[in-house]
């Protein structure tokens, strides 16, 4: 049988994962060469047209249209919408494509870029779909049978984990919480916010509030797939209560469409893989009021609550840096190395001084935007600092895509790299989240958190996992680990 070609039929395991091939030698193209046959195509084309006199126009709509093109391909095709490749590739195409759009159905809105500049930032994104595409033909990966055993916790300590992660973290929550309400802190806009921050700090509370969530959405499978005793059920019962509550906030305090979106869906990864398989319908519908909310979050916010945006800025269909960062973070490295070489891996090796805390590694507390070194350590600040240096220094911090790091360490090689190892790593949890409750749950938020991958640095996303949810995890499950023997012999 060809390589180019895939069974007809398969058998799926709880997760969706195809475990074997069976049924007639008859074979059809699998969708995933069709995909990169689409990618490829759209590279010559938007390539040529972007380097053309009076091409850009073309490049931008041939970009657009065959990103629509790519995505209907793929969702009707594709039985499982929750697979890693149908992941990236709708959130990417979520980020990627308004910017495009605008410009190309009305060009007097996009005035954010120059047409030449998003043609060019286009040919470069479409790199990161190539990479996507590159990394989900790989060879699929190996049962980490051995790694499972070795290092994946089971389902009890799981669940002591929880409870003793949420019976500490909660109250230090909900204490930060009720000191900046207190403080007037969640009535200000996000200018005003970063300076409150700047001057007086909020404490732990987005630690320990990124922290819960990513437990929550960890713990579903092991507190539910335990509900016998009472203990058990009250234990779902707190994690129910706990998820709702955070979501709460998000929508009504925090107003962070990202980690709204992180809680729908890593839980609704958790629900299809373990539970119930999705319909497609569903997950629509879903989608239809995760946007519905997410634009009333927009537009309710305290910024045009207290009238520091006019009613035409507000209503700007790119006024939030969501939807542009990608191509607009891309634009400004892509005018960077013209006059300067790659960086050749410079900001993935100084990943650790943004990872761990700044006790254990100084960073440079005066940062200016024209430091040759910013770059090398942050990229983020180095964007920010050249983009509003103004609102830089009052603590506010543009998007940097991971796209436009890549894009800055090796050229267009980059971004196909980096999206290339995104979505093996991806494919790994995938293929072992049937094998135990720890790795469904990793897959979980690693699906959840594709949004904060895509709109950021690498540090950035590892930060967030490592600082906030990993290292805590493990530091309870040694601590359980060692204490448990002593408590058995008291």
């Amino acid at each position: 049988m060809s390589e180019l070609t895939t069974p007809i039929s398969t058998i799926e395991d709880r997760t969706g994962a195809e475990v074997w091939p069976q049924g007639e030698d008859r074979a059809r193209i699998s969708p995933r060469w069709v995909g990169l046959l689409i990618v490829l195509i759209l590279l010559g084309v938007v390539g040529y047209y972007a380097s053309v006199p009076d091409g850009t126009v073309a490049a931008i709509a041939a970009f657009v249209i065959g990103i629509v093109v790519l995505m209907a391909f793929e969702l009707t095709t594709q039985r499982d919408w929750f697979r890693p490749r149908i992941l990236v590739l709708s959130v990417l195409s979520l980020y990627a494509l308004p910017l495009p759009a605008v410009l190309m159905a009305a060009p007097s809105l996009a005035v954010l870029a120059t047409p030449a500049q998003v043609a060019q930032s286009c040919l470069i994104v479409l790199f990161s779909y190539l990479g996507v595409m590159l990394g989900d033909l790989t060879p699929r990966p190996r049962a980490m049978d051995e790694l499972v055993r070795r290092f994946s916790l089971n389902d009890a300590t799981l669940r002591a984990v929880f409870v003793l992660f949420a019976a500490v973290v909660t109250p230090i929550f909900l204490f930060e919480f009720l000191r900046l309400t207190r403080s007037g802190y969640f009535d200000l806009g996000r200018a005003e916010r970063l300076g409150y921050a700047s001057m007086h700090g909020v404490g732990l509370f987005f630690p320990a509030y990124t922290g819960l969530m990513l437990l929550c959405i960890f713990s579903i499978v092991p507190v539910f797939d335990a509900r016998g005793r009472t203990l058990d059920r009250l234990k779902g019962y707190a994690l129910v209560g706990l998820l709702t509550m955070l979501i709460l906030v998000t929508v009504v305090f925090i107003e962070s469409r990202y980690l709204l979106a992180v809680a729908l869906l890593g839980t609704m990864t958790v629900i299809h893989r373990r539970y119930r398989r999705l319909p497609k319908a569903a997950i629509l519908a879903v989608a239809l009021l995760a946007t519905l909310i997410f634009m009333v979050m927009a537009f309710t916010r305290a910024d045009y609550r207290m009238g520091a945006l006019g009613p035409a800025e507000s209503f700007h269909p790119l006024r939030h840096g969501e939807l542009r960062e990608l191509h607009e973070s891309t634009i400004y490295t892509a005018a960077y190395l013209e006059e300067h070489a790659p960086l050749y891996g410079a900001t993935y090796f100084n990943a650790y001084r943004v990872v761990l805390p700044r006790f254990l590694v100084a960073r440079p507390a005066e940062l200016k935007g024209d430091d040759d070194d910013l770059i090398r350590v942050d990229p983020t600040l180095w964007y920010s600092a050249l983009k509003s240096f103004d609102r830089f220094s009052r603590g506010h911090h543009f998007g940097f895509s991971s796209t436009a790091e890549a894009y800055l360490n090796f050229g267009l090689a980059g971004p196909c790299i980096v999206f290339a190892l995104f979505i093996i790593a991806l494919r790994t949890l995938h293929e072992n989240a049937a094998r135990g409750a720890f790795f469904l749950g990793m897959y979980a938020i690693a699906a959840g958190s594709t949004f904060w991958f895509i709109r950021s640095p690498v540090a950035y996303y590892v930060k967030d996992w490592l600082m906030f949810f990993l290292v805590p995890v493990f530091l309870l499950a040694a601590v359980l680990a060692w204490a448990r023997p002593i408590l058995r012999d008291a």
